[in-house]
């Protein structure tokens, strides 16, 4: 009881400056799901009509957009993996220079940032033109007249390329925590869109699994904290306990001896990639109704399940800070947000009488095998049917 008085003592007296720096974190943990569950929709394609229409670069970029899916097998597997991976880490950091392996994974987050910065630099540009920007350019590479790497650019992918390879040096030579924090946003992004679950079963499963992985490596030993602290990368947002100091010390200069709040990327992802299956539910009710069939190519559709676990996992970040405040203890977020995610889809489906189609849904292409790309005899001899059918 003592204990709560305190908690409660420290919340009623939190300084304004640490309420912002909570706030910005919330507002970084919301933007990549959002964005990243945006651009998974996947239109279909358009049905043929009697015009003739050149669509062919359309469906061969189309028929590489590969889904790759989390299955139940792998999601009950991936605790298993991750706390080997942690755990690794936890000794490398404890028996092994901690800058020299700070360094071995600047190198390879600053290799892989490149891809993740240009792609939401990418998108970004699409947003704001309103233009789908593929590019007149295209990459292919062959072995036994098999297609291994595929890759269509224009010049905005080149600027793209160019600015992140920029952002991405800028961040090896300074670990600037702005810098930090878009490649950290733009993997996040990244991630919940490409990152796909089958189904309702296997998000449920996934993150009951982690609850344990996270309640156990937080609560029960000290290596999460560790790790995370000692781990210098881009895997978690950050914000200053103080942003007028760092502003009054100049925005780009180092802060010197600055604490900072911060939310690992897993916290943002693995909720995220569930919040992402909701809305694809929300859009395959959508083409299930009258309006759907008749304009489904869109992105004003009703997203019931969207918002209501997108506003319960806010809420479940929200529990997880002033816990954390009030007690001065780390929290796993996934204590509090794998509830919030998974109690407040099943109600909304109770609600609505929908609970049977909810545990039935399959995202698209989840059953089928992934398909072996295009070799060059199979790509003349598809150009040659259609020239003779026109």
């Amino acid at each position: 009881m003592e204990q709560l008085d305190v908690a409660k003592g420290r919340l009623e007296t939190m300084d304004p400056l640490l309420l912002y720096a909570y706030i910005a974190l919330l507002i970084m943990a919301v933007i990549p799901i959002i964005c990243g569950s945006m651009g998974s929709i996947k239109y279909k394609k358009k049905t043929k009509s009697s015009k003739k229409v050149d669509t062919s670069s359309e469906d061969e970029d189309s028929d590489r957009d590969e889904t790759e899916f989390f299955k139940l097998e792998e999601a009950q597997m991936f605790p298993i993996y991750g706390s080997i991976t942690l755990f690794s880490l936890y000794l490398m950091f404890k028996y092994f220079d901690k800058e020299l392996i700070n360094y071995l994974m600047t190198a390879y987050f600053g290799l892989i940032g490149v891809g993740a910065a240009s792609t939401v630099l990418v998108s970004a540009c699409r947003l704001l033109t309103g233009l789908a920007l593929k590019g007149d350019y295209k990459i292919q590479m062959f072995h036994k007249n098999k297609e291994f790497f595929y890759w269509r650019f224009g010049g905005i992918h080149l600027l793209a390329i160019c600015g992140a390879i920029l952002l991405n040096s800028y961040y090896v030579l300074t670990k600037h925590w702005i810098v930090s924090n878009f490649l950290a946003e733009s993997f996040a992004i990244s991630a919940v869109e490409l990152l796909n679950l089958d189904s309702f079963s296997t998000g449920m499963v996934l993150l009951s699994a982690l609850f344990v992985y996270d309640v156990f490596w937080v609560f029960g030993t000290d290596v999460m904290v560790t790790v995370a602290k000692n781990f210098d990368a881009p895997i978690k947002v950050t914000w200053p306990k103080d942003i007028f100091a760092v502003i009054t010390n100049g925005i780009f200069n180092k802060p010197e001896k600055m604490q900072f709040t911060m939310l690992g990327l897993g916290d943002i992802v693995i909720p995220g990639i569930y919040i992402c299956l909701c809305l694809q539910f929300d859009y395959h009710l959508y083409l299930k109704s009258k309006v759907g069939k008749k304009h489904p190519r869109t992105m004003w559709f009703p997203k019931p399940y969207f918002w209501t676990v997108l506003i319960s996992y806010i809420l479940g970040l929200v529990v997880t800070v002033l816990v954390m405040h009030g007690f001065q203890s780390a929290q796993p977020a996934l204590l509090y947000l794998s509830p919030a995610c998974i109690f407040s889809s099943f109600f909304l489906a109770a609600v609505r009488g929908e609970v049977m189609e909810l545990f039935k849904f399959k995202r698209e292409g989840s059953d089928t095998k992934k398909k072996v790309l295009t070799s060059f005899k199979s790509k003349k001899e598809k150009k040659t049917s259609l020239k003779s059918k026109e």
